[in-house]
């Protein structure tokens, strides 16, 4: 269900720009959010819908940077990943997996790093891949 607000008060996640009457829409960054995370956590109901819901919610956070909701408004286009300077004002991808670090060591101290570190793998690797995990480590 989306939340109905005035779009400049509000978090854009992505914008579409109708080709033919040129208006512009966005879907909420709130409301992309918690979707996300209710598809993943379905997706992997079997083993691992909490993590899949934690990865899904908070894939998208440095979306609410001031900086990319600026530019995001500029270009009307969320998908920028490699379209633009890695500059961290406008920059979104790893937000999400420093907030996934910082709550699991506020909550769980250094036995959650483990689990931390797995989540924010996933979630810094939703736009550019995963890269390999054991590069570099012994096969023993």
């Amino acid at each position: 269900m989306s939340t109905t607000r005035h779009l400049d008060d509000a978090n854009w996640a992505h914008t579409r720009v109708d080709p033919e009457s040129g208006h512009t829409s966005a879907h909420l960054l709130e409301d992309h959010l918690r979707e996300v995370a209710e598809r993943a956590s379905t997706a992997f109901k079997s083993s691992g819908a909490d993590w899949a819901y934690l990865a899904g919610l908070w894939h998208d956070l440095g979306k609410y940077r001031r900086g990319f909701q600026d530019y995001i408004r500029i270009v009307c286009d969320a998908h920028i990943e490699g379209k633009l300077p890695a500059t961290s004002d406008k920059s979104h991808s790893a937000a999400g997996a420093l907030h996934a670090l910082a709550m699991f060591q506020e909550r769980f101290g250094l036995a959650g790093n483990r689990a931390a570190r797995l989540l924010a793998y996933v979630i810094a690797g939703h736009h550019a891949g995963l890269s390999d995990w054991t590069a570099g480590l012994d096969d023993r």
